[in-house]
């Protein structure tokens, strides 16, 4: 598949702990230029803030004529310049944001960051990060999409979305609903995944066979298979995990990233 929003290539960063959705990430987003990292300190590190290099800053600085800022021996109306200099030239220097669109996973493993003998006991377990990372995110990126493939029934924090999720169309669904947010200028959307079969999996239910259970359409029809189902194809026989694909689910990226740019 490819995408565009204006532009012929977008710079998009994935964050997931399953290599499922890693590869269904490079599947769905082809085209692009897809950053993918399966932890929460591998997300922080990526979406600081990006900052000018501080010897850069500095070597500028000289070369307009300024002392640094923080030398001694200067008067405060010299200090004074060569700090607004400098922060021109930090401005002027900053790299531009790595990514224009950052689409997380919601429960990961919480992180050993700045962890303390009492918040140890914390590390591992699986937590909402999503949130934070989504707000990090949209400090820089111009598309924000927090995505959950957990059942709203299994987990409270993917019941959470309900509340205020941007849906895209599915068959249960041929509306959808738009991304509700916007944060410092970046459109921001909280999903219950899109799935999508992935290439090169085994589902393991039927082991790729597809044929598990006797299909519904045996039953409805006097013990014959309908050459018309549209689960099994007229094969009599379907598993329901794969839908007959003999294949697994992953989240389907490229259709969060097509409904949080539409429009």
């Amino acid at each position: 598949m490819f995408f565009t929003t204006g532009e012929e290539i977008m710079r998009i960063l994935v964050i997931d702990d399953n290599p499922l959705h890693h590869a269904s990430a490079r599947q769905t987003l082809g085209g692009h230029e897809v950053t993918i990292v399966g932890t929460y300190d591998e997300a922080h590190k990526l979406l600081e803030e990006p900052r000018a290099h501080w010897k850069a800053v500095n070597d500028e600085l000289e070369r307009r004529g300024f002392k640094n800022p923080y030398a001694p021996n200067m008067t405060a109306e010299e200090r004074a310049a060569a700090r607004a200099e400098e922060k021109r030239i930090e401005q002027e220097l900053c790299p531009p944001p790595p990514f224009e669109a950052v689409l997380s996973d919601l429960l990961m493993p919480a992180s050993r960051m700045t962890m303390g003998p009492e918040g140890e006991k914390y590390i591992g377990q699986e937590m909402p990060v999503g949130f934070a990372l989504s707000l990090m995110a949209a400090l820089h990126a111009k598309y924000v999409a927090v995505v959950t493939a957990t059942n709203h029934h299994n987990h409270p924090a993917s019941a959470m979305l309900d509340a205020f999720e941007s849906r895209c169309t599915h068959e249960h669904d041929s509306v959808g609903k738009p991304p509700r947010f916007v944060i410092n200028g970046a459109r921001v959307g909280f999903y219950h995944a899109p799935m999508t079969f992935v290439e090169g999996t085994t589902c393991p239910d039927c082991g790729g066979s597809g044929d598990k259970e006797v299909c519904y359409c045996v039953e409805r029809n006097a013990g014959v298979a309908k050459p018309d189902c549209d689960t099994c194809k007229g094969a009599g026989r379907q598993c329901w995990t794969c839908r007959n694909t003999g294949k697994q689910w992953g989240k389907d990226w490229g259709k969060v990233l097509t409904h949080i740019t539409a429009g």
